[in-house]
């Protein structure tokens, strides 16, 4: 699997990666599932690859994680 085609979308992941931790354990109220979704992202990204577009990568890292939590959420 190549990850250099979803490169800005895991430089966005790196970046903001704390910033996604504390939304997540905001939205799921448990640092540990918090952590947990924080990888399920990473992962989807990177099997994501050149499938999509993206114009701002931290506004599309963030909509995943949205719908991981909402996911999550309605389990």
């Amino acid at each position: 699997m190549e990850t250099d085609h979803a490169l800005p979308c895991l430089s966005a992941f790196e970046e903001h990666h704390h910033d996604l931790l504390r939304f997540f354990t905001r939205k799921l109220g448990c640092r540990d599932l918090a952590a947990d979704c924080a990888q399920e992202t990473y992962v989807h990204l990177v099997r994501m690859g050149r499938t999509i577009s993206v114009q701002n990568p931290r506004a599309f890292l963030f909509r995943v994680a949205a719908n991981l939590s909402i996911d999550y959420l309605r389990k």
